[in-house]
């Protein structure tokens, strides 16, 4: 994959890129599934590489609080509310997914 090369020898990846277009007319084709291809390309390098051992995914602030009200704390138990985001037609909305 493009990715073998960089990863190669690595113990540890950290993933924190993802394409960035919020006026995208076809987010599903132009950000969602670019999104998920270049994941799952670091995946398949991280295996084929067998010396990694942790793979660090990181993402938007977004995927955890954007809703109506604000809480004062959030945990791995919070999550967007994805009626609130497509009711309210966000830009941006598909860094919150």
């Amino acid at each position: 994959g493009s990715f073998d090369e960089a990863i190669r020898g690595c113990e540890g990846v950290f993933h924190m890129a993802t394409p960035m277009d919020f006026e995208s007319g076809d987010p599903e084709n132009e950000v969602i599934k670019p999104t998920v291809e270049g994941v799952l390309s670091i995946i398949r390098s991280c295996a084929k590489a067998k010396t990694v051992k942790r793979l660090l995914f990181t993402n938007s602030a977004g995927t955890v609080n954007v809703e109506p009200q604000q809480k004062p704390v959030y945990d791995e138990d919070n999550w967007s509310d994805l009626d609130f985001i497509n009711s309210t037609k966000m830009t941006g909305w598909m860094y919150f997914v």
